[in-house]
């Protein structure tokens, strides 16, 4: 398993420059960035997370044998003895690269202030302080939105009041 660094890797530093879903063997491409492959909606290795992360507070045994399962299935051969939340979210970074989860994954596990700060180098937790002392952690209603609600009476999200 090699080590990564959060350094630019090239000039579009917002997004991480991924290929996952490219097909190298495209004939019909010059460049071969390009595919006709499905994307994916759901898989086997998603579901084994999530029962895990289900499992965590109910049955931990049986949540740590799927968390397990999807480790050996990408190769890792020693099996955890143990897993918290942050265990899930280690695994869900490195099976859902790519696919556009981390967000939610983050925000959905009240993670996203504390991740975000520690692991990329862009970002300080002080970015997300918003007004009324709360943390910037949903994303604000565009005001064309607001205006277009029919009771004008439709707040926006905290933090950005």
């Amino acid at each position: 398993m090699g080590t990564y660094g959060a350094g630019v890797v090239s000039s579009d530093y917002q997004t991480i420059p991924a290929r996952k879903f490219d097909d190298p063997t495209a004939l019909y491409a010059s460049n071969k960035r390009v595919s006709t492959r499905d994307i994916i909606l759901s898989r086997l290795g998603e579901t084994y997370l999530i029962a895990a992360e289900a499992y965590l507070n109910t049955n931990p045994a049986l949540g740590l044998q799927k968390l397990n399962d999807v480790r050996a299935r990408a190769g890792l051969t020693t099996p955890l003895a143990s897993y918290d939340i942050d265990t899930i979210l280690d695994e869900r970074a490195r099976e859902l690269f790519g696919e556009y989860h981390r967000w939610f994954d983050l925000k959905r596990t009240g993670k996203l202030v504390e991740r975000a700060a520690a692991y990329n180098y862009l970002i300080e937790t002080s970015y997300f302080n918003g007004a009324n002392g709360e943390l910037k952690i949903l994303r604000p209603i565009p005001q064309s939105a607001i205006d277009l609600n029919q009771n004008n009476d439709f707040p926006q999200n905290p933090a950005y009041q």
